[in-house]
């Protein structure tokens, strides 16, 4: 019974200072943990509010030699059925092929995928008749053009930009 006793006794002393140990360890680092972690949320802070698309990874450049300049029917054979995936959003193309599960045939914003966007994403739509629309024969209310500007900001600093939308004979 005594053996019972001290083999206890030594298990309930062995987690007691362990316990103990946990305890002093945060009480003496916790103060030099909540600063830093401050220092760091402080950091992360400034980032967003100096730019609010800092957490996107930076787009590829592409070269400007290489753009490419696309009509609206040309620009529609990128859908994501083939090889690319193009968006166009104030008559710039943006290359979003490698997220498919956003834009590509089975994606969220597959409608979006080899059109030109501009009203669209100015009045935050995905109705077909906004996506089809002209940009030039529109007039964009300021809330409409600060969700344009806003849109163009996110898929400049998420995707590259590879040309531009241009005029053309369209069939």
């Amino acid at each position: 019974m005594v053996h019972f006793l001290t083999d206890n006794f030594k298990i309930l002393f062995g987690c007691g200072l362990l316990f103990l140990s946990f305890i002093l360890y945060y009480l003496y680092f916790r103060k030099s943990f909540a600063k830093k972690r401050q220092e760091g949320f402080s950091i992360i802070k400034a980032r967003a509010k100096s730019d609010p698309f800092s957490g996107f990874p930076a787009p590829k450049v592409v070269d400007p030699k290489e753009y490419v300049y696309l009509t609206k029917n040309e620009l529609a054979e990128y859908n994501g059925k083939n090889e690319k995936t193009y968006i166009g959003v104030k008559y710039d193309i943006f290359d979003v092929t490698d997220n498919q599960p956003m834009y590509g045939p089975s994606g969220s914003y597959h409608f979006f995928a080899g059109k030109e966007t501009t009203i669209a994403m100015a009045r935050n739509s995905t109705k077909t008749e906004d996506i089809e629309l002209d940009f030039y024969d529109v007039k964009f209310t300021s809330d409409e053009e600060e969700a344009l500007e806003s849109w163009y900001n996110f898929f400049k600093s998420k995707y590259p930009l590879v040309g531009k939308v241009v005029r053309g004979k369209e069939t």
